[in-house]
């Protein structure tokens, strides 16, 4: 390819955004600097194979995909292909670097949030050893205290100076026991909860199995009305359910909400319920959507 003095559009096209990611700048290079400059350097192949697909600028991403990849009439890998050889290939790989490098900004917030995830359980189990080493030594100094007070019996004649040896050790244990008494609280709330939570599971889940099976072809107001119905219909059979569930908490995540808003999806309830629907289907779903929202987000997601 460097031998051309006027190269074909196509190897031209290919060449063109390969420039574009080995010198970081969003421009179109001319066909000189390309054959001077870089179809000339030795390295030239070494430099795409040890690519760092990681580090590209977002102008020069954007850049590309508006002036290359957009245009898929003009941008045709096949046709390149059939032009050139040797320009194919280079075509194929600028595509796969820009597919590569959207996918991996995409996931940036989970890993993150693994990263943190991983941080929050070694510091609560730092916590949880120090909770262990507290009681652990609370139980020594009872057990001491009792074979303290064994032996002030015997020793009536040293009792009182005895004795308020042990009222300091023993004040300072209550102390301690005082200090614990807010954690025990928030242990025993936790546990209530958990406990409601535990009762109120079947029903639950049967009120969003009913959600995923039968609601999505109705519109918001009728969904409101179905689902107070099936509240009514629960509580007439005494099934248990929380009475503050909301799907959309229920049946994904933070991240996946945040995740879908990104790929473009409306932060509405009915949209968020729509694909919630759609990501847990026993029976495929069929999307009316005269706008093109869904169709939008569903490319992007997938």
């Amino acid at each position: 390819m460097r031998n051309y003095r006027n190269p074909p559009p196509m190897v031209a096209l290919a060449l063109e955004p390969v420039v574009c990611l080995l010198s970081k700048k969003a421009q179109k290079p001319d066909w000189m600097d390309i054959k001077s400059n870089w179809l000339k350097q030795a390295n030239f192949v070494s430099q795409i194979m040890y690519f760092n697909k990681d580090d590209i600028p977002g102008n020069v991403k954007a850049y590309i995909m508006n002036n290359y990849l957009k245009d898929e009439k003009n941008f045709d890998t096949d046709k390149i292909m059939k032009a050139s050889r040797a320009a194919g290939p280079l075509a194929l790989w600028v595509k796969s670097i820009i597919i590569y490098s959207d996918i991996y900004h995409s996931i940036t917030p989970l890993r993150n949030e693994l990263a943190q995830l991983g941080q929050e359980e070694i510091d609560l189990k730092e916590t949880a050893k120090e909770l262990d080493d507290k009681i652990t030594e609370l139980e020594q100094n009872i057990e001491g205290l009792k074979a303290e007070y064994a032996a002030l019996i015997a020793k009536v004649e040293s009792i009182k100076t005895d004795m308020k040896q042990v009222k300091d050790k023993v004040d300072r244990s209550v102390q301690l026991i005082k200090n614990l008494s807010s954690e025990r609280v928030r242990w025993e709330e936790s546990s209530k909860n958990f406990v409601h939570q535990m009762a109120c599971l079947v029903g639950d889940c049967l009120y969003a199995s009913a959600f995923l099976t039968y609601i999505g072809f109705f519109d918001h107001y009728y969904r409101g009305v179905l689902t107070s119905d099936w509240a009514d219909a629960l509580e007439m059979i005494s099934l248990k359910m929380r009475s503050d569930l909301k799907f959309t908490e229920f049946l994904s995540s933070a991240s996946e909400r945040l995740t879908w808003q990104q790929q473009g999806l409306p932060n509405d309830n009915l949209c968020i319920e729509n694909v919630i629907i759609v990501e847990r289907f026993n029976r495929y779903p069929l999307i009316i959507d005269p706008s093109d929202q869904a169709f939008k987000f569903v490319m992007n997601h997938h």
